[in-house]
């Protein structure tokens, strides 16, 4: 039993427009970027290890994130730390695999340049939300769960728990998700966050099997990626539950009050109910400046696709 079960129907909607117009203009900042990049080359190995790579090229312990492949190596570039995996176990698999933090447009092109087989495997797409009030963080990652809704999803699933401060939770729909996060430097252990160091919430899209690096470089993609990965729904039918009621159905964690959750249980029972859903209105404006923020780093990286690709460079080293 939620410890606002006891109030009246008129002061739970009035609750709720107050942490959903407080959330709205409570965000002072966003941040869009790739998080990750995963690439796959099938003749590159040699060209890696003996040319370009050779230089600065260590081998460490394997950590186990992909053990289809014998050895794992580090590449420090400037600002930039590549994980370079070498020697699959199967011929199948791709000869060499490059994974990447925050990879900046310009080492992805230089990359590109210097071996122009790569694929991607993976790339994950990230929006920070950054609160004017970070001990509110929480509380806002439980009203935008609230009302999330993912077309074409199955099931969605909290990691961690909502109710304790020592865990930090996610909120997991497969292709997209959404997490408390502080910055890099501050995670404990390489695996989370103290609560009092939480900064911000991140919703990220993830998509594999890109094709070629040279092709993602031209156009990232990233409004047509997100722009309908996720909405902010609620019901209007008469006997369908309302946002200031409980959303009973429980995740494989035993976790209620999810729209989405609610919404594929019921859909079982009511053929039309897409017609008894709306947006909602305190957090439309929300998920606009998401996309228009999606939008410009689209420009943006394609503004530095069309310099560079006039440009006559001597590409020379990384």
């Amino acid at each position: 039993m939620s410890k606002f079960d006891h109030l009246s129907v008129p002061l739970k909607k009035k609750r709720l427009e107050l942490l959903k117009r407080f959330l709205s203009s409570s965000v002072v900042h966003m941040k869009t970027r790739l998080h990750q990049i995963i690439l796959s080359g099938e003749e590159v190995t040699g060209y890696i290890i003996e040319e370009q790579l050779k230089r600065g090229l260590y081998f460490i312990k394997h950590d186990g994130s992909m053990m289809n492949y014998k050895k794992q190596a580090f590449l420090q570039l400037r600002n930039a730390k590549l994980t370079v995996f070498l020697e699959p176990k199967e011929g199948y698999f791709p000869q060499c695999v490059i994974r990447m933090n925050y990879p900046s447009f310009m080492l992805l092109f230089k990359l590109n340049k210097f071996l122009p087989d790569l694929k991607i495997s993976k790339v994950e797409y990230s929006n920070d939300l950054f609160f004017e009030n970070r001990a509110l963080i929480r509380q806002h990652f439980l009203t935008l769960r609230k009302y999330l809704y993912f077309p074409n999803r199955g099931y969605a699933v909290i990691h961690g728990s909502p109710y304790a401060k020592r865990t930090n939770i996610t909120y997991d729909a497969g292709s997209i998700i959404m997490y408390e996060r502080g910055k890099d430097e501050k995670k404990v252990d390489k695996r989370y966050w103290n609560y009092s160091d939480l900064d911000r919430i991140r919703i990220e899209v993830r998509c594999k099997h890109l094709g070629q690096l040279n092709n993602f470089l031209s156009d990232p993609q990233f409004e047509h990626r997100i722009e309908n990965k996720f909405y902010f729904k609620r019901f209007n039918g008469a006997c369908l539950p309302r946002e200031w009621e409980r959303y009973y159905t429980k995740d494989k964690h035993k976790y209620r009050e999810s729209f989405h959750n609610e919404y594929m249980s019921l859909k079982r029972e009511y053929a039309n109910l897409s017609q008894h859903v709306e947006d909602v209105p305190e957090l439309e404006d929300l998920r606009l400046k998401i996309l228009r923020n999606a939008k410009k780093f689209d420009r943006k990286w394609m503004q530095q696709y069309s310099i560079m690709s006039k440009a006559k460079y001597s590409y020379t080293d990384l």
